[in-house]
């Protein structure tokens, strides 16, 4: 793989890796210069008479000059014996590890060690190692058993072929248990392979012109087994197939040899493809039952082929119509080999390396017409292909808009690539189609590594992402270090390795889910989800379950009390002392008659299957009309309807609901509540939006004791709920019609869009973008700048948008169901005959739809709209309040005066 070192501004140089040279490497480099200057100062300042006279002075007391630096000597060099080891330990290596034999690992190249152990779901450094500022990674790590081996960089102005060793740390420690390699073992990008007791590696980076290949023994502390000089740089990977091991070598092609020596101790080379036949061997070589598969880069290049791996003859070739950078990745049960491919290189964009391309061509004789013929080929571009195994036909073809460097990884019916253009795409290994994207906004050059539930990439600037690999949405992300960030992590033992060229060789991230707050932030949990809490298929039927009527304190003769506005939900921990660890549903729902309004927490003893038994009644002084949310301990209840005196904001326990504390609400305040681990939101002022910090008085678990408020903004009359991203707040107003980004914490305005026509709903977030409904459709605004970039529909939607995954929902006026990809940037389902009055359930494989005299389903892979259940103003009765969805079980307030449940048949 080729990559640019910066030599100077505006002269570039071909090398592996792009050098970074600090203050400390400068000083460093003319140190030897200022001590020589130093001691001519000392000379200039102690005369020949005065050094003469300290000589004679030290002579006549030589006994204790003599005994003095013994005992400096004896406390410098016996410390180590006396002084306890404050090091971390290191445990025995783990015999029965599966190997590491290519680069990332396996054929499907996911960068996975196969150990049982889940997957990181939450960052955290465990633990770092670097000899200094100096120590760079640019090789990825190998993972075997409880072992870590990786190799280091150390590159200069003044040495850009650098030196390095090779590592191997305890996994779980990072306790350095040797470094190896060869004496002069020079800095390299070249990652090891790993079979039993032999470790392989390359040497050098792009302009080594005589680096070496060579095998290491582990059970002597990586001692060199046998190395053989090439005539080129070997930053290429290499692969260990039938006791064999096969290497890149830049310009010198590719080589084959026996991973162990002869009983000369010499390597055993079975065979060597030269470079002009396999110019630029820098990708990493891959392994398919008898054929080795090599990737060809740049300056000649541009082709796969597969080689006889006993003999090195060529099998096959395909040429290609760009470098081919990374290495094959071989998914043997669907039959493909793929490979990636691109203009530009790992340090340069297409146009920045385009002069130095069409300066080689001159150099090289072309004339004016095949240099601008180049030009126009050497623009922006990437390609992934899948090559068929049998036929070498190339089955699709997936482009992008930049190069694909990393290396593709595979993942059951999934490959996922990350393109210089900064996107992350999962694609369907068997039509080539696109089912997911993500946007990290920065290149992306080192390979993606593919857990169980997550997919991990590292941004060029440094950032560690780990995203949901179904929904390829971010989870979690960690600071590395500064660019350029090329080597590539590797998921094991419940933990991420990577080096990084500013802090060391990192084990990032742990496999234990932290515990977490149950929260329930809004209208169906909140303007970032649909109501669909536990993310279960929809299945093919729904059924009556139960319907569960309240008594009230006081009623009004001759009425039935009704759900007056959305409920909340908490999954809480069982009260049962036997059961640890479980948890069981609790819903809080808000009832009126007209006269009597209350809050009840209800609770189910023999599972949502079974009616609900009512656990506390707090009455209210007016009816809710608001949506409730709640978390950890308290709930959060909004009395009286906009225009109404002696309204309250009241905060009740979720135990026992007895009020914890008050706070006022003006007739004119909107009343709208949002609800996080860490703030409660509430337009409990006119015009205004106030913030109440609950991390000052201990967190969610124990809710705001009392009603200070953080900050209060102006921002007009709101629509729908605001949203919440991280430190950001969006929100939407209709007067002035307004689109308005914050910073939560100190309420500052970042950015404002003024809109055309006032907003029908409150903002949603899907990629990055903010969703607001509109009387002219539906319209997507840039999060970082407000600009405008997506308009999905021209009728305007009723209720709200709701979101799952890249699906973006809602019902329009005229009773059109609407699903918008975000990931395709099109609308995926459009389907009338809809209900205008809620928005559909989202889920990820489909909708609930509310229809004339039925709930219908509607199925995203086969586009057939089915009868769900029955639902009728008669029974169970119609929708009053929105649907949500807990543990298979649809609740709502119904018509017939009841809480319902419709729950899903198996």
């Amino acid at each position: 793989m080729d990559i640019l070192i910066p030599i100077s501004e505006g002269a570039l140089s071909p090398a592996v890796v792009p050098v970074m040279i600090g203050p400390m490497q400068a000083l460093l480099a003319v140190l030897p210069g200022i001590l020589a200057a130093l001691g001519g100062m000392l000379l200039a300042i102690f005369r020949p008479s005065t050094v003469k006279k300290l000589a004679k002075l030290l002579w006549a007391q030589k006994l204790q000059v003599i005994a003095a630096a013994a005992v400096i000597w004896g406390a410098v060099h016996l410390a180590g014996r006396v002084l306890p080891d404050r090091g971390p330990e290191v445990a025995e290596a783990d015999e029965e590890a599966e190997d590491w034999l290519q680069f990332r690992g396996s054929p499907h190249r996911a960068g996975h060690a196969p150990d049982g152990y889940d997957d990181p779901v939450q960052g955290g450094v465990n633990w770092s190692f670097s000899l200094g500022d100096s120590t760079h990674f640019y090789s990825s790590p190998t993972v075997v058993g409880n072992r870590v081996y990786i190799a280091s960089s150390e590159v200069s102005l003044f040495d850009r072929q650098g030196t390095g060793y090779i590592f191997c740390f305890d996994a779980d420690t990072g306790a350095e248990v040797w470094r190896g390699g060869p004496r002069d073992y020079r800095a390299t990008f070249s990652s090891p392979a790993v079979k039993g007791n032999r470790l392989a590696i390359g040497e050098g980076l792009h302009e080594t012109r005589d680096a070496r290949v060579m095998v290491l023994d582990l059970d002597r502390e990586g001692e060199v087994l046998w190395s053989y000089r090439t005539d080129s740089h070997a930053e290429s990977s290499p692969v260990i197939h039938n006791d064999r091991v096969y290497f890149g070598s830049g310009q010198d092609g590719y080589y084959a040899f026996e991973i162990e020596p002869g009983e000369d101790g010499e390597p055993q080379k079975l065979w060597h493809v030269p470079g002009e036949d396999y110019p630029d061997a820098s990708g990493s070589p891959g392994a398919y039952k008898d054929w080795i598969i090599v990737p060809m880069g740049r300056w000649g290049g541009n082709a796969v082929a597969a080689l006889d791996a006993d003999t090195g003859e060529e099998e096959w070739r395909l040429d290609t119509p760009y470098p081919v950078f990374s290495g094959p990745t071989v998914a043997e049960e669907h039959g493909v080999v793929l490979i990636g491919m691109g203009t530009g290189n790992y340090i340069q964009t297409a146009e920045e390396a385009l002069p130095g391309e069409l300066e080689r061509l001159r150099e090289a004789g072309a004339t004016e017409e095949e240099i601008e013929e180049a030009r126009e080929h050497l623009g922006p571009a990437g390609e992934l292909w899948a090559i068929d195994l049998d036929t070498q036909e190339v089955r699709w073809s997936f482009s992008t808009p930049r190069a694909v460097i990393a290396q593709p990884a595979v993942d059951g019916n999934n490959v996922y690539i990350a393109s210089r253009d900064g996107q992350v795409h999962r694609i369907d290994i068997r039509t080539g189609e696109r089912v997911g994207v993500w946007e990290a906004r920065d290149h992306l050059l080192a390979s993606p590594a593919v857990g169980r539930e997550h997919v991990y990439v590292v941004t060029n600037r440094g950032l560690l992402f780990a995203l949901d690999k179904h929904r390829m949405l971010p989870v979690w992300d960690e600071p590395l270090a500064g660019p350029p960030s090329i080597s590539s992590p590797t998921i094991a033992r419940g933990q991420l390795y990577v080096g990084t060229t500013g802090s060391g060789m990192l084990s990032i991230g742990s496999s234990e889910r932290p515990p977490e707050t149950p929260l329930w932030g809004s209208d169906r949990g909140g303007p970032d989800r649909s109501g669909w809490e536990e993310g279960s298929l929809l299945t093919a039927r729904g059924s009556y379950a139960w319907g569960y009527d309240e008594s009230l304190p006081d009623p009004k003769e001759g009425t039935s009390p009704r759900v007056s506005a959305p409920p909340a939900a908490l999954l809480l921990p069982a009260d049962d002392e036997d059961a640890e660890g479980a948890e069981e549903h609790a819903v809080f729902v808000p009832w009126s008659d007209g006269r009597s309004h209350a809050i009840a927490r209800l609770d189910f003893p023999d599972g949502v299957e079974r009616a609900p038994v009512r656990t506390w009644m707090t009455e209210c002084a007016l009816e809710v009309s608001s949506p409730i949310a709640a978390v950890g301990n308290a709930v959060f209840v909004l009395e009286g309807q906009q225009g109404d005196d002696d309204r309250w904001l009241r905060a009740l326990d979720v135990g026992t609901g007895e009020e914890r504390w008050r706070y006022p609400v003006e007739a004119g305040a909107a009343g709208t509540l949002l609800l996080t681990r860490t703030h409660l939101l509430a337009a409990v002022t006119e015009g205004e939006l106030s913030c109440f910090d609950l991390t000052e008085a201990g967190g969610a678990d124990e809710a705001p004791v009392s009603e200070d408020v953080r900050w209060t903004l102006p921002l007009g009359q709101l629509k729908g709920t605001p949203m919440i991203d991280g430190d950001l707040l969006i929100a939407a107003s209709a007067d002035p019609a307004r689109l308005t980004v914050k910073d939560l914490l100190s309420g500052e305005t970042l950015w404002e869009q003024r809109l055309e026509t006032a907003p029908r709903t409150g903002p949603v977030l899907v990629r990055d973008i903010v969703w607001i409904g509109r009387d002219d459709g539906v319209h997507g605004y840039d999060l970082f700048g407000g600009e405008r970039i997506h308009t999905a529909g021209a009728e305007p939607p009723v209720d709200r948008l709701v979101v799952n995954g890249d699906n973006l929902a809602w019902v329009t006026e005229n009773g059109t169901a609407k699903v918008f990809n975000a990931a395709r940037g099109e609308i995926q389902a459009s389907i009338e005959d809809v209900e205008p009055l809620y928005a559909p359930l989202l889920s990820d494989s489909g909708l609930l739809l509310l229809a004339e005299e039925s709930l219908d389903r509607y199925d995203f892979e086969t586009g057939e709209r089915r009868f769900w259940a029955r639902l009728s103003e008669s029974w169970p009765g119609r929708p009053e309040t929105p649907p949500f969805m807990i543990d298979r079980h649809l609740l709502f307030g119904a018509t017939t005066h009841r809480l319902v449940s419709i729950q899903m048949e198996n």
